[in-house]
């Protein structure tokens, strides 16, 4: 019988082949690591999730202005890929999702201002128009409010398109002053914006906060101006992290943290300061991945575990930037990037089950291992 520890590890790594999202290596900490491909490379992908399906829009696929119209689509239920495509072909779009709709707007280049809603209940795709073009949008959801915020339209906007997914309609207000590459996120019945990028070309440390329950907004500030940064929720927290803190370049390490529960603002520090990095929260954890110090592109990834108000790193499959994050169920997805990467690095909490298979595979090898080295 000593073949079966080594052959129960084969079966929990490989059962079902490579990209698998239900395979992988243990991390450490509850977490497990695996990777899939997406059907092309691409930098700049937009990516949300509805009802089970992470979705992989658009992208730039190399120079010359040629960018994709695919849209790669992840079922967590049947663990199976599938492609379809949006109505025009386009880089740097952006992506939320609210009730049962995944809507992806705008667009580089020139801006877009195309929508493009994919139906999860009637699998259907639908097209409409931004108030306004622009890409290098902000987009988050809050109640059954989506809502995409800022750009760039040859110049800084401060324009904010809503949709409301209860009366299918569409509207328009504006935040506290235009910027462009801005971070958000949700929490509560509040939108957060955070940051960006001014028409002076200066830096802004500006968040503007939508309240979906008065439908009126407010400002607080994060501790630094950034531009380019990484942004999502955990348990009572809002985090954002990284970015360039001037035009020109200098990454952060800042993390500024907002605490829902206590109404109250701290900051910590990421491993290694960077921007253009992605980010998205799977249980207790939020994760930032990849990015660029300015002048390499890294593989670190810092994780937020708000269960014990702990920091700890791994690392991606391979160092990238510009690269798109979701989560769905118990997975988190982290894909593409620069290079026009088709790679795409899954980070899961395993089944009870599936962790004791792990655990014992593990320990099977690890024997094995050992008994090899004794007979020698």
């Amino acid at each position: 019988m000593r073949w079966f520890p080594i052959a129960l590890a084969a079966l929990v790594y490989a059962h079902s082949g490579p990209g698998d999202a239900r395979a992988g290596q243990p991390v450490g900490h509850g977490l497990v690591h695996d990777t899939a491909v997406l059907s092309e490379g691409r930098n700049y992908p937009a990516a949300t999730a509805v009802d089970g399906l992470a979705m992989f829009a658009g992208g730039g696929l190399g120079g010359g202005g040629q960018f994709s119209d695919v849209v790669d689509i992840y079922d967590v239920h049947a663990n199976s890929w599938s492609v379809s495509h949006l109505s025009e072909a386009r880089s740097i779009i952006s992506a939320t999702s609210v009730g049962n709709e995944a809507i992806f707007v705008g667009g580089y280049y020139p801006p877009r201002d195309t929508i493009d809603v994919y139906n999860k209940e009637t699998n259907q795709w639908t097209a409409g128009n931004l108030s306004e073009a622009r890409y290098g949008t902000a987009a988050t959801t809050v109640g059954h409010e989506a809502l995409f915020a800022g750009g760039w339209d040859f110049g800084e906007t401060d324009a904010v398109d809503i949709y409301d997914a209860e009366t299918s309609a569409w509207s328009t207000t504006t935040l506290s002053s235009p910027r462009s590459w801005l971070a958000a996120t949700s929490l509560g019945t509040k939108a957060y914006f955070a940051g960006g990028r001014n028409p002076n070309l200066s830096t802004s440390s500006v968040v503007d906060v939508y309240d979906a329950e008065t439908h009126t907004w407010s400002t607080a500030t994060l501790s630094q101006p950034r531009w380019h940064f990484a942004a999502t929720t955990v348990g009572t927290k809002c985090l954002f992290a990284g970015g360039y803190v001037t035009n020109s370049g200098s990454p952060s390490d800042v993390v500024d943290i907002y605490d829902n529960a206590t109404d109250t603002w701290s900051t910590a520090r990421l491993s290694e300061a960077r921007a253009n990095l992605a980010a998205t929260t799977v249980g207790s954890y939020a994760i930032f991945a990849g990015g660029t110090n300015g002048t390499t592109t890294t593989d670190t990834v810092d994780i937020y575990d708000a269960a014990t108000d702990t920091w700890f790193t791994t690392t991606l499959s391979a160092p990238r930037s510009k690269l798109a994050a979701t989560t769905v169920g118990d997975h988190a997805f982290f894909a593409g990037g620069n290079g026009f990467s088709n790679v795409v690095d899954i980070f899961f909490i395993p089944e009870p089950s599936t962790l004791v298979l792990l655990l014992i595979g593990a320990l099977g090898l690890l024997a094995h291992a050992w008994r090899r080295r004794r007979r020698r």
